[in-house]
């Protein structure tokens, strides 16, 4: 019994990787994205970029950054099914969406109104939110 239950835990644990599925990032630019409400950095919160329009492609992979103390973040793009992960972001035309806290605290989530368009070559975009 003790080597059944062994050989299913070692069984377990060497396959656990076996089964993910493959799948490469695609081409990314280095770039950095300020994040401003009513012209002042906002230090806090997280920003996630869909392509727009989604595609069967795009809908493989994640856009997203935590902010740091100057308004800036630096773009993760994780592939959603191989887990691969790489600093930059696919070129193309995304709508962003924040997330973060208002003044007393409370989860917020605003959807930005204007598309946020990434090309090779531009190395810093702003999003408002206050538009």
């Amino acid at each position: 019994m003790r080597t059944f239950l062994l050989l299913a835990a070692l069984t377990w644990v060497l396959g656990c990787d076996a089964g993910r599925p493959e799948g490469n990032l695609p081409p990314l630019v280095p770039v950095k994205i300020k994040v401003v409400k009513a012209g002042k950095a906002v230090t806090s919160g997280n920003i996630r970029l869909v392509a727009e329009p989604p595609t069967t492609e795009t809908s493989n992979y994640l856009v997203s950054g935590d902010l740091g103390s100057e308004g800036f973040f630096d773009a993760t793009t994780v592939h959603a099914l191989s887990m691969k992960t790489a600093s930059g972001v696919p070129p193309g035309t995304y709508i962003a969406n924040y997330s973060g806290t208002d003044e007393k605290q409370s989860m917020i989530m605003i959807p930005i109104k204007t598309p946020v368009q990434i090309v090779d070559g531009i190395t810093e975009v702003v999003i408002d939110l206050s538009k």
